[in-house]
């Protein structure tokens, strides 16, 4: 009965450290800006003024989201949910798409 209780709470404790990968601060702040990158990169129109100002914002945010998506994938490259979570905004960041 022991031996199972001790099972059961390793077993949750490493659920739960794993899981808790795709809530950590940078990984939901690397979604917040890539999101609004996504965004942005897809709403650039009005005019000339308008379109600088949404490519400026792009730039910043799209510039930051790859920064941290190339220090994420590195870091968390043995975390298949991490990874595959970050891949989802391949196509608006990675320049081979």
């Amino acid at each position: 009965m022991k031996q199972s209780v001790t099972i059961l709470i390793l077993m949750l404790t490493l659920n739960n450290s794993y899981a808790s990968n795709l809530e950590k601060k940078e990984i939901q702040v690397f979604f917040e800006n890539a999101q609004i990158c996504e965004h942005l990169s897809g709403e650039v129109s009005g005019g000339y003024k308008a379109k600088a100002i949404d490519i400026k914002n792009a730039n910043k945010y799209c510039g930051t989201a790859k920064r941290q998506r190339k220090k994420l994938l590195e870091k968390y490259k043995n975390d298949e949910e991490v990874i595959k979570a970050i891949r989802e905004f391949d196509e608006t960041l990675d320049p081979k798409y």
